[in-house]
């Protein structure tokens, strides 16, 4: 019984550390003046498997662009994101069909924040604003963090940290779940996010799911390669044209509704 209580001592602590490190690498990570990076992103969903390919530069003030490029079977598909700070274009392409939707940031964010919402993060990541900020936000967010270590990867040391979710994330995606917990196939079990030592850029970030036999399984990897910080980036690359004869749906208002009809969060206690 002792050593139990020690391990669990063990994960505790081991789990506090992973909360200050994600905090530590997401303020680095605001802090750049520029990111540049490959990213190759590969899903798994039995029986099938595919690989996506892209581009992510982000800027000061919200500015990014994330390009995405996959083949599944004979049909093409593409995603392009692309925010100056002010307006999110995001440009989806299956096969012929296209989609182009334009969000006024700013606009959203301010209409937030006069609900009660000031928490910067957790407003990035209920806008669905894409970039690495982001979803570090949303891990944060949504997953439990309850353990972390070190991993030799070539001549390099990474610091892995990894959880599950949050019951509030769980009761979202599975508000019926089967009394052992089980969430569906299509949702990840685990989140490991690989850390380079120094500098703590995401270098990975890994999705587990469970088989029958408990051992978790690779579901969804996001690898961040070739990376570049407070290189020189032409604005240019943050400027998003529409396509021709493709008409782009303004979704602003649609969030600042969603958002109005939620309650503002309850002040904290002060003790």
């Amino acid at each position: 019984m002792r050593s139990a209580r020690v391990e669990l001592r063990r994960n505790e602590k081991s789990g506090a550390s992973a909360v200050v490190t994600l905090d530590t690498a997401r303020d680095r990570l605001t802090a750049y003046r520029t990111v540049k990076a490959e990213i190759v992103e590969t899903v798994v969903l039995e029986p099938r498997r595919f690989r996506m390919k892209g581009t992510y530069l982000q800027g000061t003030d919200l500015k990014l662009r994330l390009e995405y490029n996959v083949q599944v079977g004979g049909t093409k598909a593409s995603l392009v994101e692309v925010c100056d700070g002010q307006i999110l274009w995001t440009w989806h392409r299956i096969g012929t069909v296209q989609r182009v939707t334009r969000r006024n940031v700013r606009q959203i964010l301010s209409a937030r924040e006069s609900n009660g919402r000031t928490d910067h993060n957790t407003l990035i990541t209920e806008l669905g604003l894409g970039g690495l900020p982001g979803l570090l936000a949303s891990i944060q967010q949504s997953v439990l963090l309850d353990k972390q270590w070190e991993q030799s990867a070539g001549d390099r040391t990474l610091v892995v940290i990894a959880g599950g979710w949050k019951d509030s994330f769980r009761n979202r995606v599975a508000p019926s779940e089967t009394p052992d917990k089980a969430l569906p196939q299509w949702v990840p079990d685990r989140i490991r996010v690989y850390f380079e030592q120094d500098s703590l850029f995401p270098r990975r970030i890994l999705y587990l799911k469970r088989d029958a036999a408990n051992i978790l399984h690779p579901m969804v990897k996001l690898d961040f390669e070739e990376v570049e910080w407070n290189g020189d980036l032409d604005n240019e690359q943050f400027t998003f044209i529409p396509p021709a004869k493709v008409v782009a749906e303004d979704i602003t208002q649609a969030y600042i509704k969603q958002f109005s009809k939620q309650p503002p969060a309850a002040a904290a206690p002060v003790n």
